[in-house]
């Protein structure tokens, strides 16, 4: 669309062609992360340096949503596929009215897929305040066309949140991320479309019961809160992580019936405590299972072996670690209790940094799973910043393991 509107401008001929090009879209996406948010200034020196960045960043801010409402404006109202809008807004005070005539705008085309996300994480104020989202847009256009909702770093009310759960009876995804408005997800009676659904550092969310019987995919990354998972017959998919991981785990036993479903799961675990990991029930339908660890340099990943035990058809394991300290590969300990495993066939293990920890785990993998084909040793993890050093230290610690598989080991080891 920008290479369109610079055509337009360089040749004024082009003007009523970029004019039609516009009116007959059906997806407009707005996406101007890389270039209006913070980790687009050049390094910082002086006090004069931020404040001539930050004028420089409010100028191209101001002119981008300008060119944004001059595209709306020639749009002749064809209805919306998708609309998407894609960066930081942070005086909401000069901006809530374009905002606000942006959703009118999409609403009034009947858009099906709406994704508004107004924040910058690099330069995320805690005490910042978001944009609220206006309940006055849902109630004079019609909603019954949307199908997915995606709000990150706005917040929502509850009677936002009650009015499109009652209303939009297409909906079958709803994304809500850094919402700090005090609400629950508390809708009973109402059987809902919804089939996927995630909640994002959300931190004053505590309640989520909602009857959402064709939800297949659940993800939850935030604080402790209480979820009504009976309400969820259907869930097949999961991840969840921070304080909300923690809740699971200690709750396994009470949350079996609905967690013995899930096809997938996605955990992020960054404590270590034995409550409930040790009394696993049974995961009979997994088959894919990630866990993204923090954890301590002289622990080990043995301690997350029994989510491999509770999980007997499970085909993929992936292991994503990142750990708090280091202590190299001098000294380990033989895994000695390995169960066999007789349906896993790939195990990766990002993150590896040579320690005790990480070989014994791999030891433990290679010994239960009798139907492994593929194991892969990756000592870097896209979520953590390692050395130069630290990873071809790793490396090292990785082919040592490698020779002590040997060569008819019977599978196949990938060193990345």
């Amino acid at each position: 669309m920008k290479e369109a509107a610079a055509t337009s401008v360089l040749s004024p001929r082009w003007e009523n062609l970029w004019t039609f090009a516009v009116s007959s879209l059906t997806s407009l996406s707005f996406d101007a992360r890389k270039t209006l948010t913070s980790s687009s200034l050049d390094p910082l020196k002086t006090f004069t340096d931020i404040r001539r960045n930050l004028n420089l960043l409010d100028g191209a801010r101001s002119r981008y949503i300008r060119w944004v409402n001059r595209v709306l404006q020639l749009h002749q109202g064809q209805n919306l596929e998708e609309f998407r809008i894609r960066f930081h807004i942070p005086k909401l005070s000069s901006y809530s009215s374009d905002v606000n005539k942006w959703i009118d705008f999409a609403l009034k085309n009947s858009v099906k897929r709406l994704e508004l996300n107004l924040g910058d994480r690099l330069a995320m104020n805690p005490f910042a305040k978001n944009y609220t989202f206006p309940l006055g847009a849902l109630q004079v256009s019609p909603i019954k066309s949307l199908t997915d909702i995606e709000l990150k770093c706005i917040d929502v009310t509850g009677e936002v949140l009650e009015y499109i759960l009652f209303n939009c009876t297409s909906l079958e995804r709803l994304c809500l991320e850094c919402s700090r408005c005090h609400v629950d997800l508390n809708v009973s009676g109402l059987p809902l479309k919804l089939k996927i659904l995630e909640i994002v550092c959300c931190p004053s969310i505590k309640y989520i019961n909602i009857s959402a019987v064709n939800l297949q995919s659940f993800k939850c990354i935030g604080p402790e809160m209480s979820v009504s998972f009976e309400n969820f017959p259907r869930l097949v998919e999961a991840s969840f992580g921070a304080g909300f991981s923690k809740y699971v785990v200690h709750n396994f036993r009470q949350l079996s019936a609905s967690l013995s479903r899930l096809k997938s799961l996605v955990m992020e675990i960054d404590f270590l405590d034995d409550i409930g990991l040790m009394h696993m029930p049974v995961l009979s339908h997994l088959k894919y299972l990630e866990l993204i660890v923090d954890i301590p340099s002289d622990e080990s990943l043995l301690y997350f072996a029994p989510f491999i035990r509770a999980s007997p058809f499970l085909h993929r394991l992936v292991v994503k670690v990142d750990w708090d300290g280091n202590s190299m590969c001098d000294s380990m300990r033989e895994p000695k209790d390995c169960p066999p495993h007789r349906c896993l066939k790939v195990v990766e293990l990002l993150g590896y940094a040579g320690n005790p920890g990480d070989n014994e785990f791999a030891m433990y993998v290679m010994k239960s799973a009798v139907s492994l084909e593929k194991i892969v040793i990756d000592p870097c993890n896209p979520g953590t910043k390692q050395s130069i050093d630290e990873i071809e230290a790793a490396r090292m610690c990785a082919r040592w393991l490698k020779l002590r598989v040997g060569p008819g080991a019977g599978f196949k080891f990938e060193l990345r």
